[in-house]
């Protein structure tokens, strides 16, 4: 038998390509949230968190205290 070692999770939202841009990053998770409506859901993050926009620092800091 197969046991899951997290809960279940129904939602999953991908988010790609960051490139630095925490001025679209900040409202994105929070429409992630509310579109969650207080529930469990799994954030999946692919391509580039930093290079080319204007707050790589800040959005390393975000991801990281998800």
């Amino acid at each position: 038998m197969l046991r899951t070692l997290t809960p279940a999770v129904s939602l999953t939202y991908a988010i790609g390509d960051i490139h630095g841009c925490q001025h679209l990053l900040t409202p994105l998770l929070a429409s992630v949230e509310r579109h969650a409506g207080g529930g469990p859901y799994r954030l999946v993050f692919l391509g580039d968190y930093i290079d080319r926009g204007p707050d790589s620092a800040a959005v390393i800091d975000t991801v990281r205290r998800l």
